[in-house]
């Protein structure tokens, strides 16, 4: 599967579908950051050496999901950690894990 990137980077978003749907980076690719599968990561993600860039809203998603990345074998992963995205508001009404983020 192919991707764009940015910087030579895959991007991959680890927000909830809702704040996916509500924008976020082109050509970027969205991962539940609770739930990532090696089956599910190897169909979007099939080359472990390739440059990937992990974002969230404030950095407390990207963080866990790019250690778990890591584990999978993927062995250029960067955490991106917060990026100003649509359906963040909506993530913070909701009281959204990234609220009480230490990488604020």
């Amino acid at each position: 599967m192919e991707h764009k990137s940015f910087q030579g980077m895959i991007l991959v978003d680890v927000r909830s579908q809702e704040e996916y749907e509500a924008g976020t980076l082109p050509g970027s690719i969205r991962l539940d950051c609770l739930d990532i599968q090696e089956d599910t990561v190897r169909l979007l993600l099939p080359d472990r050496n390739a440059p990937i860039g992990v974002f969230c809203h404030t950095g407390s998603r990207s963080a866990p999901a790019v250690l778990r990345l890591r584990q999978l074998g993927y062995t250029q992963v960067t955490d991106l950690g917060g990026l100003p995205l649509p359906g963040a508001e909506e993530e913070e009404e909701n009281g959204g894990m990234d609220k009480s983020s230490p990488m604020e």
